[in-house]
């Protein structure tokens, strides 16, 4: 068509323009908050400086695929030690008798022993 004389380059332009755009990834995860500091995300929140247990690995599901795993944990005591002995011992039994479920006395999120979809033990 070029050689007859009936392509017109202006009408036939690329009308596709590919291009990248890159942001910070703390400004687009936290817009909200300017001043987080992702240094602080093994901290337990006003636990005076105690640190989350956080550990990974790898699983095999039952059809043999490798899967990666973690776990983030903190036990009770950590972050309700203020709370009144007595009701912190009650949460500690609760916990340890809630059935169905993993009995840790705390706040876990994860498995490193299941491929849970990262489920937790929150209520």
């Amino acid at each position: 068509m070029k050689n007859a004389g009936l392509w017109d380059e202006e009408k036939n332009a690329p009308q596709l323009v590919r291009d990248t755009i890159s942001m910070p990834a703390l400004e687009v995860l936290f817009p909200n908050r300017p001043d987080f500091n992702p240094d602080s995300l093994p901290y337990v929140p006003y636990a005076n400086g105690a640190k989350f247990e956080l550990r990974t690995g790898t699983i095999e599901t039952a059809s043999g695929i490798p899967v990666e795993v973690f776990e983030a944990k903190t036990p009770y005591t950590v972050f309700l030690g203020d709370l009144d002995k007595k009701l912190l011992n009650q949460k500690i039994e609760d916990a340890l008798n809630r059935p169905g479920q993993d009995n840790y006395p705390g706040l876990k999120v994860g498995s490193l022993t299941v491929a849970n979809n990262n489920a937790g033990n929150w209520e």
